[in-house]
């Protein structure tokens, strides 16, 4: 034992002092590798007792002296079975490999410029084939459910986009790897805002036996998107779930536009299309999309305050008033049957389907008369955005792409970088956020606990 304790020790401390670094990076990245460098170097640590104290016991148990008895100093000869033969054969033949191994090392000793040359080459290999070699961030899984994020046209009413997710439902369901098709009107999953033009379908694909012909499931999202195509009217996002939930809402790589100049949206809302057509003529990216739109036919409201203040009505009632015909408010609750339920006052269907209908509605001032709302209240159509989000407090549009088939999610984001730093004009930029965010930050993370662990590995073997 005096022979290999030492050894054993060596190899114990050089392997842990690969893993425990990797189990202190922080981050997502070092959740997912935490878990998998401890549970390592525990388990090395195990093994090296073990070699330590129970295998020379059990090692002194299970060996045997296998050499003939003696007799007045002369070696008895014992007859050799087939165990016996097989394990001469196997010393002969591990001694003859330990000598050549023992040659080749004398032969590296006595010509350290070779060694030193081998060390050089396969250091430059390794960089060589880390700056080559596609990167990314969590393998994607064939999870066997996609959905899509169906867009018509500005100002469609609920009842038109059902028809057109109807028409969608139909044609899908035509696909031979799909097993059930569920679609939902007026729910934009990519801002998580309702919308009567918006739409989201989800599929659920047969197991991968049963899907026929197709059973990648990019080509089977492919097949999806050709049969959106054909639909007229709409524009349809194909997208699978990312692998860990939690990171983004889609599998694709998620990067948010903003505008630090404070511009107008329409404006904003035409250099995102710019920006995602440069994407599309990208080899690296498959499909680039976004729903943000600021062509959304709207009414304008503009109260007259001076008129207000001369009829003595409260500008505030005059909003309240309003928010409660032509959108809804909460008058009051109740319990019964042992469940909540809210009271909501709102006008009929018929009396807030027109910009007309606000001749009938009247708000009372501070002496209890009634004044018609359309003599306070100027109405106006104009055209903007449905939902406005902000990120770092300006205004911003989140725009998703999915790599090209053939095309990591490094080299798409390589794209990206390049087609902004082309595109978009001064006073706009971009941040990636999402996994793709946490993609890039461990990037760093990962070259730095390399570093540390060859350090730690180089410092062990100094000091034996």
């Amino acid at each position: 034992m005096h022979e290999i304790s030492g050894a054993i020790i060596s190899i114990t401390l050089v392997m842990a002092a690969v893993f425990v670094p990797v189990g202190s990076m922080e981050g997502s990245t070092g959740l997912f590798y935490r878990q998998f460098a401890f549970t390592m170097a525990i388990a090395i640590a195990i093994s090296a007792v073990n070699a330590l104290t129970l295998s020379p016991a059990l090692a002194a148990l299970f060996l045997k002296d296998v050499h003939g008895a003696h007799t007045n100093g002369e070696e008895i000869p014992v007859k050799k079975g087939f165990k016996e033969k097989f394990f001469i054969g196997f010393n002969s033949s591990f001694n003859a490999l330990t000598n050549r191994y023992v040659g080749g090392l004398k032969f590296l000793i006595n010509h350290k410029w070779l060694g030193m040359t081998g060390l050089a080459l396969v250091a430059l290999a390794t960089v060589v084939i880390v700056k080559f070699t596609p990167s990314a961030f969590i393998p994607t899984e064939d999870q066997g459910f996609i959905a899509i994020a169906l867009n018509t046209p500005s100002g469609t009413t609920l009842d038109g986009t059902q028809k057109v997710m109807k028409e969608a439902e139909t044609s899908l369901k035509r696909m031979e790897a799909v097993r059930f098709v569920t679609a939902i009107s007026g729910f934009d999953v990519l801002t998580n805002s309702m919308s009567p033009s918006k739409g989201i379908i989800y599929i659920l694909l047969k197991p991968s036996k049963e899907r026929g012909k197709v059973k990648n499931l990019d080509a089977i999202m492919d097949e999806a998107r050709g049969k959106m195509s054909e639909i007229t009217g709409a524009g349809a996002f194909v997208f699978s779930f990312p692998t860990v939930p939690g990171f983004s809402s889609v599998e694709a790589l998620d990067l948010v536009l903003q505008d630090k100049t404070g511009g107008k949206l329409d404006k904003f809302s035409g250099i995102s299309q710019q920006f995602i057509a440069a994407l599309m003529k990208r080899p690296e990216i498959g499909v680039a999309f976004t729903s943000f739109k600021a062509d959304y036919p709207q009414l304008q409201m503009e109260i007259n305050d001076d008129k207000a203040g001369q009829l003595g009505v409260n500008v505030k009632d005059i909003l309240e008033t309003m928010q409660a015909y032509f959108g809804s408010a909460q008058a009051s609750d109740f319990n019964r049957f042992g469940k909540y339920y809210r009271v909501m006052v709102q006008a009929d269907i018929i009396d807030r389907a027109d910009p007309s209908t606000i001749d009938r509605v009247f708000v009372k001032n501070k002496a209890g008369d009634m004044v018609p709302m359309n003599t306070l209240v100027k109405l106006s159509r104009v055209y903007g955005s449905e939902t406005v989000s902000r990120y770092n407090m300006f205004n911003s549009i989140s725009v998703n792409a999915i790599p090209k088939p053939g095309f990591s999610s490094g080299a798409a984001i390589k794209a990206v970088e390049e087609v902004a730093a082309q595109q978009l004009p001064e006073g706009y930029t971009y941040e990636f956020s999402g996994q793709t965010r946490e993609e890039i930050a461990s990037g760093g993370q990962s070259t730095l606990v390399f570093i540390l662990c060859l350090r730690f590995v180089y410092f062990l073997l100094a000091a034996q």
